[in-house]
């Protein structure tokens, strides 16, 4: 710990030119954490703690400082070494890292906190609040997209935020959300929300479609090379998607011949996935019992919201009964976050429920029974309002049995409708048996 001189612009300087020196020079892991005396006056205390295993690791830190002007860092009557006991009372101001190896971060300048993986679930696809749209204007910068995450390989959300708005496909954090939503649906990317969204792309795979087994379509990890093999060695077809990129299937597979291909022997052949699915699905209740508890109390914090499952819609609620179960939003009050927060009330469990927009949706249509779903057995088509959109696990199931992002109708009532093509009547009994859901066949 070191006596110094300056105000608050001139710590922030000094913490600037701290932060850079330490990482030129590779010793994060051996100087952390840096924290400062909080107040106003001209003078304060600067502490930069270091990794008591390393016998060079004071003496880095000394040097620093001399390096960037704070001659009293060599002078012992004015620079001291202590325990962090010592100085807890004192050096309460923390410029600190996220974790032991990972760049310092000093005194960041105030900017819009992200918002929690909460928040981001609770935004709709933009897809769906757009009108019907027969083109497929987004499929290139799609496949692009998609080059990049099998080159990359994985990462955070704002790592994909930023190449979306490279690309022009979305340019905001809940925009990017539903972009990683439907390439986990077409089975190219997985991803884990327990420490922040992180996605990674899996390895390429060849799927089986549900309707025919002579036909499978590309998944995961996809390159121009692969890509280029597949057109030269197979019957492949490309067909563009909009909000998706396109999907290459291959006609009258040879295994065998995909088996001793140099190129295509790293691609794994899965057999059909979406069959598969269907065994190993919970129901629904099971699945209900697997989403998080949100263990929030003081409710007097936010703007309170009920969701209406017969018109789809929010409208302001006066109480909040935890008596009474069914959708809320949450929004803070005075916050002009664009994200809220959406919870399910079970009664029977005594819990708040979270999870995504669309599961938590589905959850209080399926309560209040006004869910419908219609198989068109001429076609194989698994029809459903756009409002009834199934759980991201079970909707998952479907897009995998042909590849293909669900098409966007619209009925004569002006109603939005999705439709699920290649789904053999087996499999959509299966799934609607495990949502506890009425098919009608037509």
């Amino acid at each position: 710990m070191v006596r110094h001189f300056g105000g608050s612009q001139q710590r922030r300087q000094l913490c600037a030119d701290i932060k850079q020196c330490v990482e030129r020079l590779g010793l994060s892991p051996y100087l952390p954490l840096v924290k400062y005396e909080i107040g106003r006056g001209h003078e304060y205390y600067l502490g930069i703690a270091v990794d008591g295993n390393n016998e060079d690791a004071i003496s880095s830190g000394r040097d620093i400082l001399t390096q960037l002007g704070v001659a009293s860092a060599r002078n012992p009557d004015l620079c001291w070494v202590l325990g962090a006991e010592d100085t807890a009372g004192l050096l309460r101001g923390n410029l600190q890292c996220d974790s032991f190896t990972i760049p310092l971060v000093y005194e960041p300048d105030q900017e819009v906190p992200s918002p929690s993986c909460a928040q981001i679930y609770s935004v709709l696809d933009v897809d769906d609040l757009e009108p019907v749209r027969s083109e497929c204007p987004e499929s290139s910068l799609m496949d692009r997209l998609l080059y990049w995450c099998s080159a990359t390989g994985s990462g955070d959300l704002s790592r994909m935020q930023h190449t979306c708005q490279l690309l022009g496909i979305g340019t905001e954090w809940g925009g990017v959300w539903p972009v990683i939503r439907r390439l986990t649906l077409l089975g190219h990317l997985e991803f884990d929300s327990s420490n922040g969204i992180r996605w990674a792309c899996v390895s390429p795979a060849l799927v089986t479609s549900a309707e025919d087994d002579s036909r499978s379509f590309l998944s995961g990890q996809r390159t121009p090379s692969l890509l280029q093999m597949l057109k030269e060695g197979f019957d492949t077809v490309e067909h563009a998607q909009y909000r998706g990129p396109s999907q290459i299937t291959i006609n009258d597979m040879d295994h065998e011949a995909i088996a001793t291909s140099r190129q295509a022997s790293r691609v794994t052949t899965l057999g059909c996935v979406s069959r598969r699915m269907g065994e190993l699905l919970p129901d629904f209740d099971s699945w209900i019992e697997q989403l998080p508890t949100w263990d929030e109390r003081d409710f007097s914090r936010y703007q309170v919201e009920r969701y209406l499952p017969h018109s789809d819609g929010f409208c302001a609620a006066a109480a909040l009964p935890q008596s009474d179960p069914g959708l809320y939003r949450f929004s803070l009050k005075d916050d002009q976050d664009r994200y809220p927060r959406l919870a399910f009330y079970d009664d029977n469990a005594s819990r708040w429920i979270g999870g995504d927009h669309y599961g938590l949706r589905f959850i209080a249509r399926h309560s209040a029974r006004v869910c419908r779903i219609a198989y068109r057995s001429t076609t194989k088509e698994l029809l459903m309002p756009l409002s009834d959109r199934w759980p991201m696990p079970f909707e998952r199931a479907l897009v995998l049995a042909d590849g293909l992002l669900p098409n966007r109708l619209q009925n004569e009532s002006g109603e939005q409708v999705l439709s699920y093509s290649g789904v053999p009547r087996e499999l959509a009994e299966t799934l609607c048996s495990l949502l506890r859901l009425d098919m009608d066949e037509r």
